[in-house]
């Protein structure tokens, strides 16, 4: 079997991407309306505050550390309206620092 990468176009606000899905101290970001099937890993953020993660489809995720979303050292997100199917972990979000922690998830699907 080959394996399909396909990620279409993602739409930033006041930051950058570097891989595809990896989000690196990028404030204020928007990640809409993306397809990400067959990689090692969904959507990763890191030390990244503001974040608004919606209506992406993250299917086939199957690496050890193959997270639908991963937030680490993140404390404002918004995650919502995301498909979330047959992934290694569906979303894992550690504690950060900050003692307000403003992480929201609505109306994800996770199978």
């Amino acid at each position: 079997m080959t394996a399909r990468y396909r990620v279409t176009p993602v739409s930033t606000v006041g930051g950058r991407i570097r891989v595809p899905g990896d989000k690196s101290f990028s404030h204020r970001s928007l990640i809409a309306d993306n397809l990400l099937e067959h990689n090692s890993t969904g959507i990763i953020a890191l030390n990244s505050e503001g974040l608004v993660i919606r209506h992406n489809r993250i299917l086939h995720a199957m690496d050890a550390s193959g997270a639908g979303v991963a937030l680490k050292e993140t404390s404002a997100a918004l995650v919502y309206g995301n498909e979330i199917i047959h992934c290694a972990h569906g979303i894992m979000a550690d504690s950060p620092m900050n003692p307000i922690n403003r992480i929201v998830f609505v109306g994800n699907t996770i199978a």
